[in-house]
């Protein structure tokens, strides 16, 4: 299935990624994180680095409401 990614305008610039390509970075973010860390630290500071990348991830899309907006959800 082709990726389609867009801008959706409004105070300020989100982008909208694709059912397929959220969770593709998902796991992406869960398992890097979790290779990169493997025997260095404990696997509770890595759940840590998970939830801030993905957070981080997540503010950098756009919201659920602005993707019902678009009729994307």
């Amino acid at each position: 299935m082709k990726d389609t990614l867009y801008t959706l305008m409004n105070d300020n610039t989100q982008h909208a990624h694709s059912h397929d390509r959220i969770n593709f970075e998902m796991h992406n973010i869960v398992s890097r994180n979790i290779d990169s860390s493997a025997g260095r630290e404990h696997a509770r500071e890595t759940l840590d680095d998970v939830i801030a990348d993905l957070i981080q991830y997540r503010d950098s899309i756009a919201t659920s409401d602005e993707y019902v907006k678009k009729n994307s959800l």
